[in-house]
């Protein structure tokens, strides 16, 4: 069955409804001046395991969820890792791994002054970094890959921490996530979007995605996305899951998406709210 799109006009409110292959539907509403997605009579869920909107469509809703939480979150556009170049960031975001960057940002002022260099790391016995990282957890782990990375940096990439994606994930440790840390904090390239937790729950939530999978989601927000705008996708993914889009729990009132989002539990206040019942859409 071949995707169609209709367009009905309800009083004055224009709705634009969505169907699907199969028995996926969708709708798009716009109701004074912002899209809002229903469900048909609240039976079925936009997006499939990959999301399903159609690619214009999804493309349209991506560019309406960075704006808006551009504006909340313009602040918060860049890692909370504190650093001063490429390599204590790759420490700290190895560091990061199941711990929150706060506790982070406690423990590596007194490590990077006690270990200034890489080749200072390199010199080091994994052991050596137990006092300063103990409070952390999988601290022997994160100890022993900052150890061999600072090696194999020292051995392989003349001392100098590597710009590009193959040469990061081939240090021990270092996985897609971190790399991508690294490359859009320190060196301003765009090789992917870094996925942590808060990315996993709010991409599901806003239905691009109803996979948990870090690489499968990944994929699917650097196809919905512009290139320039990959790390500030991560960065304000993590900033509206810290603040209300939480994996426990989610505070959809005080949401700058909440119009917008399909799983949003926030009810619309129309003037009119028989427009949405005669259409068989639920105000959810």
């Amino acid at each position: 069955m071949p995707e169609l799109f209709l367009y009905l006009f309800i009083s004055t409110t224009p709705i634009y409804i969505l169907i699907f292959k199969g028995s996926k539907y969708s709708i798009l509403l716009k109701h004074d001046g912002d899209f809002i997605y229903a469900s048909i009579s609240g039976s079925v869920k936009a997006g499939s395991k990959t999301g399903n909107f159609p690619s214009d469509s999804k493309r349209a809703f991506a560019r309406e969820v960075l704006t808006l939480l551009k504006k909340r979150y313009a602040n918060e556009m860049h890692t909370a890792l504190k650093h001063s170049n490429p390599w204590e960031l790759l420490v700290a975001t190895i560091l990061s791994a199941q711990s929150q960057d706060s506790q982070v940002n406690k423990v590596t002022p007194s490590l990077f002054k006690r270990y200034k260099t890489i080749k200072s790391f390199a010199d080091a016995k994994p052991r050596d970094l137990y006092w300063y990282v103990k409070s952390l957890g999988l601290y022997r782990s994160k100890a022993k890959s900052i150890v061999l990375s600072a090696r194999s940096i020292m051995k392989r990439f003349g001392g100098k921490v590597p710009s590009n994606m193959e040469g990061l994930i081939s240090l021990h440790g270092v996985g897609r996530k971190t790399a991508n840390v690294v490359l859009s904090n320190a060196f301003g390239i765009n090789s992917g979007i870094a996925i942590d937790t808060h990315c996993i729950t709010v991409s599901n939530r806003l239905g691009f995605v109803h996979v948990r999978d870090p690489k499968k989601i990944e994929a699917v927000l650097m196809a919905e996305f512009p290139m320039r705008e990959w790390g500030n996708v991560s960065h304000l993914f993590i900033a509206l899951g810290r603040d209300v889009c939480r994996a426990q729990a989610k505070y959809c009132s005080r949401c700058v998406l909440k119009r917008i989002c399909p799983s949003s539990t926030y009810r619309m206040h129309s003037k009119n709210p028989g427009n949405f019942y005669r259409a068989g859409i639920s105000k959810t």
